[in-house]
């Protein structure tokens, strides 16, 4: 008889990629069966697939159980239920909340400009100018003329080796990544291993689908399944499911043949009915001004990864409005949620006194990242960073630090299902040296155990981790 963990979600967002991941990387530590059960919807899901578990459409408030069984079930049994007391309503945060749909009255300077104006829900403040760029969005049903079967074995080693592929391309892009972009990515990484988009993509091929038509396939079945999910939230992550596959399809078919978005060559404010994370990544930065989306939601990992870039961004853009001025010069406000069509020189004059206002502010800070830092009496303090990864190096150096006082090893080893390895490390330690150019950096070792779990080493429960007794310094 299978033992039975009984628990209410507390998540606020519900059970979505992110935490999915972390129960689908615990629960697969043990080789018990378990079964997650949402009683409010009474869907049931392997636990050990980060896929199933969002599939359960469980909220906060939501009861729950875990159903385990197995040779290990006692064990699986006593860290799950810890896990799930102490850790896993802290494994996610609430969201950045737009205060109302209502729209803000316009400043009274840019009235008196007449401008001509479409109103649109702000994500991201800011404004910018830049030529205004359709962005075409992620379709899998508007692909054409799929390629054909080549034959079972010939299509299961095809979608074996481009599901290897894309994980090795998530890992890679994680190395240069940090924040929300890493979070994302971590998430995608789970979703590209999942247990349940394995089966459904292998199911395909195995009655004589061709890869790119098991992936469509697949990738219908489980965004039909988080559209009827009673939280937008939830329903945002069919876009991630989407994105996915269409790495996957990248990776085995080529670029040519399922091309990623334009290059951009210019300041540009892009325009999309939504856009996946992986679009929005391949933008380049430097180009990218601003963003409008028809569809995406406040909550969307695109939207999420905008404010880490501190990108303007509006969502609920009429974008047919916008088409006759497609290819010309536009300002986005994402102070007013406004975009500014057809400026006239006045407005123009209006956004770049803004910018104008907003470098100087840059430039009165940027005379304090070169000034040594004293006390009252005049005593000097090295003002020092600290990091968790080597990306973070460069913009700390760059913003006056004086040496790193403190490198967080263990981040390198959280939020994965295994420890990285020597020449991964190497290469970080390298990288973080390099931004240095001969200033200090004092490495901490692995702070792991108490508050700072990593599932795989399988470090025992402490009854108050915050106590921190039992940290652990792994050598």
């Amino acid at each position: 008889m299978a033992l039975i963990v009984e628990f209410i979600c507390e998540l606020p967002n519900g059970v979505h990629a992110r935490p999915a991941s972390h129960v689908e990387t615990l629960c697969n530590t043990f080789s018990s069966q378990i079964e997650w059960h949402n009683l409010r919807t009474d869907r049931k899901g392997n636990a050990k697939s980060a896929l199933a578990l969002i599939g359960t459409d469980t909220l906060v408030g939501d009861n729950c159980q875990l159903l385990i069984s197995g040779a290990d079930e006692q064990e699986a049994y006593q860290r799950l239920s810890q896990w799930l007391r102490d850790e896993f309503p802290h494994c996610d945060a609430p969201l950045v909340e737009v205060k109302s749909d209502e729209l803000e009255p316009l400043p009274v300077s840019l009235t008196n400009l007449n401008p001509q104006i479409i109103r649109a829900r702000t994500v991201c403040s800011g404004s910018a100018g830049g030529i205004l760029t359709p962005i075409s969005s992620l379709d899998l049903n508007a692909l054409g003329n799929l390629p054909a079967a080549k034959g079972v074995d010939a299509e299961q080693s095809a979608l074996e080796n481009g599901l290897t592929l894309v994980m090795k391309n998530i890992e890679f892009r994680l190395l240069d990544s940090d924040g929300a972009t890493s979070a994302i990515l971590e998430a995608h990484r789970s979703l590209a291993g999942d247990t349940s988009l394995r089966q459904h993509l292998l199911a395909g091929v195995s009655e004589g689908l061709s890869c790119a038509e098991a992936i469509v396939a697949s990738a219908h079945h489980f965004c039909e399944e988080f559209a009827r999910s009673s939280s937008s939230y939830l329903q945002e992550r069919a876009l991630d499911v989407r994105d996915v596959c269409f790495q996957l399809l990248q990776q085995i078919y080529g670029e040519q043949r399922f091309p990623a978005p334009g290059k951009l060559t210019q300041p540009a404010i892009c325009m999309a009915d939504e856009l996946t994370p992986s679009q929005f990544l391949e933008l380049d930065k430097n180009h990218l001004k601003g963003l409008l989306l028809k569809s995406g939601g406040t909550t969307s990992h695109t939207v999420i990864l905008a404010r880490s870039f501190n990108i303007p961004t509006l969502v609920g853009v009429d974008i047919d409005a916008l088409t006759p001025w497609q290819h010309q010069t536009i300002y986005i406000d994402g102070n007013a949620g406004a975009i500014v069509v057809e400026p006239g020189e006045a407005v123009a004059r209006y956004y770049q006194q803004e910018a104008r206002v907003q470098d100087a502010l840059r430039e009165q800070q940027r005379v304090w990242l070169t000034q040594q830092a004293r006390t009252a009496d005049g005593i000097r303090i090295e003002i020092a960073a600290n990091i968790a990864h080597s990306v973070e190096a460069q913009a700390a150096f760059g913003n006056g630090a004086e040496g790193v006082g403190l490198f967080r090893t263990e981040m390198l080893y959280m939020d994965r299902t295994s420890a990285p390895g020597e020449s991964e490390l190497y290469n970080i330690f390298c990288q973080a040296l390099e931004s240095a150019n001969g200033r200090s950096i004092i490495v901490r070792t692995m702070d792991i155990g108490g508050d700072k779990p990593v599932d795989y080493l399988n470090i025992p429960a402490e009854a108050n981790p915050f106590l921190r007794l039992s940290r652990r310094a792994y050598l």
